[in-house]
């Protein structure tokens, strides 16, 4: 099967260095001191900039709060793939994912795709190194997120997920580990994460494949939606 290959905020810095100075006279002819002229006065300072309004928010922390929550029937989706090429052979993997969220390559196997609201994202690697279990990758990934603002797990649940071809026939069943957790993002609010860990090759408990989807709590069975189309339409080329 062949597929397409395809907050911060600066602070600008302004010195203003002004300098004023008497100057002496000499009168010729005679001798004195000449009185030195007043230096003239300093300009006042520029007032400060008036705050943003309350209503002004970023445009990402604007549309945390008024978009409404990722529902699954909004989302329409196709197939897309992503991995290496060369002449004679092809090696990659896809899934089908929401139409319309751009995609960035991450990695040759590693893609992410991104609403266009700026809150939603799925994000599938699909070449991990196989020599770990999937509880070992959920717990890794407790490990590294403890001491993160606002973190906390909802749940972690297994699961089994029939895979289906990308004719549509049904093929082969993936053993999954999924991980749902929140945490304060950088405005403040509260991100959900869905990250589920899977493998082919009719292996039961080793992970060779990530799936992660993000967005807000009010999102949460859309974002479940959007992983499990990724989960049983998920192949491998090559």
């Amino acid at each position: 099967m062949r597929f397409s290959l395809a907050r911060t905020a600066g602070v600008t810095a302004v010195v203003a260095a002004l300098a004023a100075g008497g100057f002496g006279i000499a009168h010729a002819g005679r001798t004195g001191t000449a009185t030195p002229l007043p230096a003239p006065p300093l300009p006042a300072p520029p007032l400060p900039a008036p705050p943003l309004p309350a209503t002004r928010l970023p445009a990402t922390a604007a549309a945390a709060t008024s978009a409404p929550p990722l529902q699954p029937g909004q989302v329409t989706y196709q197939y897309d793939g992503w991995g290496v090429s060369g002449p004679g052979y092809e090696s990659g993997c896809g899934a089908q994912v929401p139409q319309g969220w751009p995609k960035a390559k991450l990695a040759d196997y590693h893609a992410k795709f991104s609403g266009s609201n700026g809150l939603w994202v799925l994000r599938i690697n699909c070449v991990l190194p196989g020599t770990k279990t999937r509880a070992d990758m959920v717990n890794e990934r407790i490990a590294a997120l403890r001491g993160t603002k606002g973190f906390r797990v909802l749940s972690i649940v297994d699961g089994l997920t029939p895979r289906l071809h990308p004719n549509g026939e049904p093929y082969d069943v993936l053993h999954t580990k999924t991980l749902t957790y929140t945490y304060t993002d950088d405005t403040g609010g509260t991100r959900l994460v869905i990250s589920r860990w899977t493998t082919d090759y009719g292996r039961p408990t080793t992970a060779t494949v990530e799936i992660t989807a993000a967005g807000r709590k009010q999102d949460l069975v859309g974002l479940q939606s959007v992983v499990a189309r990724a989960t049983k339409t998920f192949y491998r080329a090559g």
